[in-house]
């Protein structure tokens, strides 16, 4: 017995992110969301977010939402494929830490230090005129 017939699930999870495109597998979830066990339809709180949705609804660069995915500080909540999805509490919550961490007051660049000879040439130069 093929492990396909042992687990067809397994099989037809394999295979539906090489057959249809991410549209047409959201349609299918929200199609089937209502036959699974607790039958309540997916609520505007469960919405899964794509790591470029992410990136839009935060302001951020895509590959700063890859990164925070890969470093573990942004969870995610399921795959389609490699494609991770993301809850919007996991989005708001790295945030807010992203927020918290930063947030030490504002970020100044250190100046540097200008030839002392650069000064005494302007002030010489603003004094012959």
């Amino acid at each position: 017995m093929t492990e396909a017939a042992r687990d067809p699930l397994a099989e037809l999870a394999r295979l539906l992110p090489a057959v249809l495109d991410e549209s047409a597998l959201c349609e299918l979830a929200a199609r089937l969301q209502p036959l699974l066990p607790g039958g309540k339809a997916a609520e505007a709180g469960d919405r899964l977010y794509t790591a470029a949705e992410a990136a839009k609804l935060v302001g951020v660069n895509v590959e700063t939402v890859r990164r925070a995915i890969r470093s573990g500080d942004l969870l995610v909540a399921a795959r389609i494929g490699r494609s991770p999805r993301l809850r919007r509490e996991a989005i708001d919550g790295w945030l807010t830490n992203t927020i918290e961490l930063t947030d030490t007051g504002p970020r100044r660049r250190v100046s540097r230090r200008q030839s002392p000879l650069a000064k005494q040439s302007l002030r010489e130069a603003f004094k012959e005129g």
